[in-house]
């Protein structure tokens, strides 16, 4: 590890995706929901938007189909019982100016320091639709939204592209930047696991992801975070994906709601930050595989409702906020990868072992520490109803602790035991990684 900095996690790295039919989740009376977004701190919320919506002012609460004041009214005291800010969706692919711009000022009032920004249309480049006529629908509704009786001020996000991350997302920033019209945020989707690519833990936990960091040729060969930097540099905003999550159309049963999920998403964060982007949401809701929280009705399902992957969200988020170090690890060419923040207060170390060897890794710090410590996240095979195979708890849904303490609805994480203190030399201290764990190290 040295001081030489790749990358930072700011305080609105942290974030999820629902669709507007989620909408009746986000009440300020939802405790349990309000708990859970508020274990990782700050973060931002992103309502995607759910193209086949339309803006009928005057519908219930939840109202499939339909965006409401109501459904706002309720989004706005949510986000302010969880301090967290907005990516608010409007409607694109069948959308007129009017009800966008209708819809985009009510928001905007109700929302108001809450609002991060307005994001137009969801995957454009799945309508079925060229680029060029894409961008001149985005462009007719972005100015209704900015006429002078509506919301002239307004700040947007884009494209959203499922994919084309060449042809769609730096193309559009290009774009933006040409027309004098300044984005917030250049957004892009993706997801580990498509088409192209085995639905397998194997596959998932392939680090870091090849999609976006080299490409593959003949399969994705545009990569995604160097293509993403680049032209946000030149458009001078930052980039974010702002839906993610391990597989296409809600995940992928005995995969994306395994153990595995947990250590996954920690490399895919670190993975993001070090290649330059501002953020992640992952994408949730409903009882999909993926979701790291999953729901009974409008409210989190009290019996396994904290998901696997909620759980690496929750072990990311105990690094803390900073600036993401440059680190190097030898292990053999086996599956493990290293990270690290300067907190500010210290550093705070991550390593993801996703092979089924144990290691003890020498641990050198660009500085002296006074005092180190680990905690560990790790399936609990005792809490198992069948036992791995081979040592394997990679498959497991259950069991999953951090630090012996678990997750509960209601609760949060309790029952942690104390951090393992670490003997150090100074900047040098050997640390324990056993095999199919996350380890957090903090040195001050």
């Amino acid at each position: 590890m040295t001081s030489n900095v790749v990358g930072t996690i700011g305080p609105d790295f942290m974030g999820l995706s629902f669709g507007k039919e989620r909408a009746a989740y986000f009440t300020s009376s939802n405790t349990n929901l309000i708990n859970r977004f508020k274990d990782f701190g700050s973060g931002l919320l992103r309502i995607t938007a759910s193209d086949t919506f339309t803006w009928e002012a005057d519908a219930a609460l939840g109202t499939f189909g339909k965006t409401s004041k109501a459904d706002i009214d309720s989004l706005a005291a949510f986000v302010r019982a969880v301090g967290w800010k907005v990516i608010y969706g409007i409607p694109l692919r069948d959308n007129t100016e009017i009800p966008a711009a209708d819809e985009a000022a009510y928001a905007t009032q109700r929302l108001g320091d809450s609002l991060y920004c307005i994001e137009l249309g969801n995957e454009p480049d799945t309508y079925g639709w060229n680029y060029t006529t894409f961008k001149e629908k985005w462009l007719r509704l972005n100015a209704a939204i900015r006429a002078p009786d509506k919301v002239p001020n307004a700040l947007f996000s884009g494209p959203d592209a499922a994919n084309n991350v060449d042809r769609y997302s730096a193309r559009f920033a290009d774009d933006m930047k040409a027309l004098n019209i300044k984005l917030t945020l250049l957004s892009q989707h993706h997801y580990r696991i498509r088409a192209t690519i085995d639905k397998t833990i194997a596959s998932l936990l392939v680090t870091p992801d090849p999609v976006l960091t080299t490409g593959i040729p003949g399969v994705d060969p545009v990569a995604k975070l160097p293509t993403l930097k680049a032209a946000a540099d030149r458009s001078g905003i930052p980039f974010r994906l702002t839906e993610t999550n391990s597989a296409v159309n809600g995940g992928v049963a005995d995969v994306s709601d395994t153990y595995a999920s947990a250590l996954w998403c920690i490399d895919l964060m670190f993975t993001v930050a070090k290649g330059g982007g501002q953020g992640v949401n992952f994408h949730a809701g409903g009882g999909a595989a993926y979701s790291p929280l999953r729901f009974n009705g409008n409210a989190i399902d009290l019996g396994r409702g904290i998901q696997p992957e909620y759980y690496g969200l929750r072990f990311f988020a105990m690094a803390g906020l900073g600036s993401v170090l440059e680190t190097t690890i030898s292990a053999s060419g086996q599956n493990i990868s290293a990270y690290a923040i300067d907190t500010g207060a210290g550093k705070s170390i991550m390593f993801v072992n996703k092979s089924r060897l144990s290691f003890e890794l020498a641990l050198q710090l660009p500085s002296p520490a006074a005092s180190m410590t680990a905690i560990y996240l790790y399936v609990d095979v005792n809490a198992l109803t069948t036992q791995p195979v081979n040592g394997d708890t990679l498959p497991a849904k259950i069991g999953i602790r951090i630090q012996n303490g678990m997750i509960g609805v209601s609760t949060g994480l309790t029952g942690m035991s104390s951090p393992y203190i670490i003997k150090n030399n100074g900047s040098r201290a050997t640390v324990n990684v056993p095999a199919l764990t996350a380890v957090l190290v903090t040195a001050s």
